[in-house]
């Protein structure tokens, strides 16, 4: 049997608990773009939560999330979203500019990207404190609608999240990956006038598109964590923040076995999920489960509707196939195993792990093949996946 090539999943990272460190600061502005200086309200990584704590020390830096603020409101109301980023290993940047221009809250998120690359490398909080080459951005109600508008002009960021936005008409110029996320008890701005056409105007987004819409329950108030009065608000905003951390987990860390929060079986599998679209512009691979000794874990392949196939390979090489980068060694390449996507744009191999002890530690190499929206098939990344006991 081959090296149990298909006995092994790249376990999904667990997440690192941190504490919340808060604290409220001034970018200087070097762009000449937008305000002269951008107060934002910062969350981050500390050994104990609370105001102005030391932020954890971390090699290279820390993945970094730019929130974009609704309107006549300001980035410090959102301090469940800052809280439950940080916790999950973030710098989350809330910006406290543009309290009522959507024309400014573009310049200045522009703006904010180079102020923080400067933040970065000068005496203070956030010296050393970010990785610049992972950013993200999103933003709520007039946040998620000016989000399009930044990334137009993208000055760095690497994808984009819009909870519950207005109208984006920036939205054909995005080319990063997006997903939006709305609510049908969102009376203010509804989601079949303005999240919906905004997911559907994405047109030229780059390795996936996502429309999530979460039923009655799921407010404009409390999709984004400002509103959480009552338990259901709540458990709205750890429903959709879930999606949100699996997106950015993906697109700035290459997480791919993020995207089973957002377009997996798990998110599908979220109670108040009242209706989920997505396009998958990239094929992508993953594994779900703890591969361990006697257990069942899922290989899966997200890629339009049609075939795909898995493979494996003794060891890992970069060659050019007519589908794209193969990343398996082509002398010892074999099928594990051919299938086809379906209308949720998933495909799932179940693998048992034979109990035999000799297997722990055995590192298993798998990549897949799937369609993208032009009827082509494209690869997927490579999945390293080490068996446990």
């Amino acid at each position: 049997m081959l090296p149990l090539l298909v006995a092994l999943l790249a376990a999904p990272l667990l997440a690192q608990g941190f504490a919340a460190g808060r604290a409220d600061i001034v970018l200087a502005n070097p762009t000449g773009q937008g305000s002269a200086n951008l107060p934002a309200t910062i969350y981050y990584p500390a050994a104990t939560a609370g105001l102005g704590v030391p932020l954890l020390p971390q090699p290279g830096g820390y993945r970094v999330l730019v929130f974009l603020h609704g309107l006549n409101v300001l980035g410090s109301g959102y301090g469940a979203l800052g809280t439950r980023f940080a916790q999950n290993g973030y710098v989350v940047v809330l910006g406290n500019t543009a309290q009522s221009s959507a024309t400014l809250q573009v310049q200045d998120g522009i703006a904010t990207f180079a102020a923080l690359a400067q933040a970065n490398t000068q005496p203070g909080l956030l010296q050393g404190a970010l990785d610049m080459t992972r950013v993200g951005l999103a933003g709520h109600s007039m946040g998620g609608a000016t989000t399009p508008g930044v990334l137009a002009a993208n000055p760095g960021y690497r994808c984009g999240f819009c909870f519950a936005p207005g109208v984006a008409p920036s939205a054909p110029q995005v080319t990063v990956p997006m997903g939006v996320c709305h609510g049908a008890g969102d009376t203010f701005l509804n989601w079949q006038t303005f999240g919906l056409p905004l997911y559907q105007n994405l047109t030229a987004v780059q390795q996936l598109r996502s429309f999530h819409l979460l039923n009655s329950d799921c407010t404009h108030g409390n999709v984004a964590g400002y509103v959480q009065a009552t338990q259901v608000d709540r458990d709205v905003f750890a429903a959709t923040s879930k999606v949100a951390l699996g997106f950015f987990d993906c697109f700035l860390d290459g997480d791919v076995a993020g995207l089973e929060q957002v377009i997996g079986t798990e998110a599908r599998s979220e109670p108040r999920l009242q209706q989920l679209d997505c396009e998958v512009r990239a094929p992508q691979h993953w594994a779900v489960g703890r591969p361990g000794l006697g257990q069942t874990f899922t290989l899966r392949i997200a890629a339009e509707p049609g075939p795909v196939g898995l493979f494996t390979a003794a060891s890992q090489a970069t060659w050019s196939t007519p589908f794209g980068l193969g990343l398996l060694d082509p002398a010892t390449l074999v099928v594990v195993a051919t299938g086809a996507a379906a209308n949720d744009r998933l495909w799932s191999l179940p693998v048992l792990v034979p109990a035999d002890p000799a297997l722990v530690g055995v590192t298993v190499l798998t990549q897949g093949l799937g369609l993208v929206p032009a009827a082509v098939l494209g690869t997927t990344g490579l999945v390293t996946t080490v068996i446990e006991p």
